[in-house]
C-alpha cells in the first residue's frame, strides 16, 4: 500500500507527469499498419498462384436496370433519405416467385460516399499481390495474376447465386483454356454463405428438405476460400431488420421491403444457435410446439 502511495505522489510530480504524456504521446502515433509490399513479396514468387474471386456481401453489388437508373446504392441523397421502396421485387402469384424484371448487377461497391467497404481489398490484390483485373469471356494467356468480381442480384435465392457462380468460374476455366482449374475466393458477409454453399453441394437445391446431400461439386472448383465476416451461422440482424427495418442512411428500408428478398430469409440464425432467450434467461426452442 504504501508503494502504491509513493507511486501516485511520483506521478503527481510534474516532470514524471511530462514523462508520461510524452510516452503515451509516442505510443498513439506508432502505427500497426502492416507493410504488405513486404509481407507479400514471397508470394508473389509463386507461379502456381491461380485466379481470384472476390465476391461482395449482401449489398454489396451495384444494381441498375435495363435504362441504366441506378436503384442501389444510388445517388448520395438515396442513400440519405431514401426508403428505397424501388428496389422491392414483386412476387408472382402463382408460384409465388420474385420477378426480377430487368435489374442487373452492374459493379461492386468499392468506395461509397466517403465509406470504403471493398476499395482496399482490391487495392491491395492489385498493389501488394500484383494481380490485375480480368473479365469473364477474355481469353488470357498464362502468367500474370488474375482477380475477378463477382456481383450478383443479392436479393435473390442464394442457391439461384450459386448457379450464376458456377457459370461464372466455368467461364474462366474456358478463358484460361484449362478445363481442371481451380480458383481462390475472397468471400465478404453472404458472399462467403454463397461460396460454402458451392463447394458443399454444387447447384443443387438442398433446401427443400431435411437430407442435405453433399456432394462437393464446387470443392473440385475451389482451392482456397477465405471467408470475411461470414454469418455462417445466420444473423439475428436479418431477423431484427424484418421487425424494425434496416437503416440506412437517415431512414430505413422498411420490413415491407425486405420480407421480399428472398436473401433475407437465408440469412435467419441457424437452428443450432440459442438466439431467443426467454423472460426466464433459458434459451426458447423454437421449433417446439
Amino acid at each position: 500500500m504504501i508503494k502504491g502511495t509513493k507511486m501516485i505522489n511520483r506521478l503527481r510530480n510534474p516532470a514524471c507527469m511530462l514523462v508520461v504524456l510524452i510516452l503515451g504521446a509516442g505510443c498513439a502515433g506508432t502505427t500497426s499498419k502492416p507493410d504488405l509490399d513486404r509481407l507479400y513479396e514471397t508470394a508473389r514468387q509463386d507461379v502456381e498462384q491461380p485466379p481470384v474471386i472476390l465476391i461482395p456481401g449482401l449489398m454489396g453489388s451495384r444494381l441498375a436496370t435495363g435504362e441504366d437508373e441506378e436503384i442501389w446504392p444510388g445517388s448520395l441523397f438515396d442513400v440519405m433519405f431514401s426508403s428505397y421502396r424501388h428496389a422491392q421485387l414483386e412476387i408472382d402469384p402463382d408460384s409465388l416467385l420474385p420477378v426480377t424484371g430487368d435489374v442487373r448487377p452492374t459493379e461492386i461497391t468499392g468506395k461509397f460516399a466517403g465509406r470504403d467497404f471493398y476499395e482496399s481489398i482490391i487495392r491491395t490484390l492489385e498493389s501488394a499481390g500484383g494481380f490485375k483485373r480480368a473479365r469473364v469471356g477474355e481469353s488470357l494467356p498464362p502468367g500474370p495474376r488474375h482477380y475477378y468480381i463477382f456481383t450478383y442480384d443479392w436479393r435473390l435465392d442464394n442457391v439461384h447465386t450459386v448457379r450464376l457462380l458456377d457459370e461464372f468460374i466455368e467461364q474462366i476455366r474456358i478463358d484460361h483454356a484449362d478445363p481442371d482449374l481451380q480458383v481462390d475466393v475472397i468471400a465478404h458477409s453472404m458472399g462467403g454463405m454463397i461460396a460454402r454453399y458451392y463447394m458443399r453441394y454444387g447447384t443443387v437445391d438442398v433446401t427443400m428438405d431435411n437430407e442435405f446431400p453433399v456432394n462437393y461439386h464446387g470443392a473440385d472448383r475451389i482451392r482456397r476460400i477465405v471467408m470475411l465476416g461470414t454469418p455462417n451461422l445466420g444473423s439475428v440482424e436479418s431477423l431484427k431488420a424484418f421487425i424494425v427495418g434496416r437503416r440506412i442512411g437517415l431512414r430505413r428500408i422498411p420490413p415491407d421491403v425486405l420480407i421480399t428478398f428472398p436473401s433475407f430469409y437465408q440469412l435467419f440464425p441457424h437452428p443450432l444457435n440459442d438466439w431467443l432467450i426467454g423472460m426466464d434467461g433459458e434459451p426458447i426452442d423454437v421449433d417446439r410446439g
